[in-house]
């Protein structure tokens, strides 16, 4: 869980999926499983923690990576579509 401030508290999840080879190009791959599994996910933790912020690993600050190959955020605010 993430609360927004320098100390907050987090709670990580490792996905698998978003790159092509090599790892420098983006692709998005992830399939309409784990789209479903990672939707789940990211609705129990908004219930079971109002006012969570979830990122992917390329939103950290100092973080120069493309993984997850999608923007999340916008992701979840188009509600998570297939």
């Amino acid at each position: 869980m993430e609360d927004g401030s320098a100390n907050g508290a987090r709670l990580s999840k490792a996905v698998v999926f978003g790159n092509s080879r090599p790892s420098t190009q983006v692709a998005h791959t992830r399939t309409p499983a784990q789209k479903a599994t990672l939707r789940t996910l990211i609705r129990t933790y908004q219930e079971r923690y109002p006012g969570i912020v979830i990122r992917g690993h390329r939103d950290w600050p100092k973080v120069q990576k493309a993984c997850p190959s999608f923007d999340v955020a916008a992701w979840i605010k188009e509600g998570m579509p297939a």
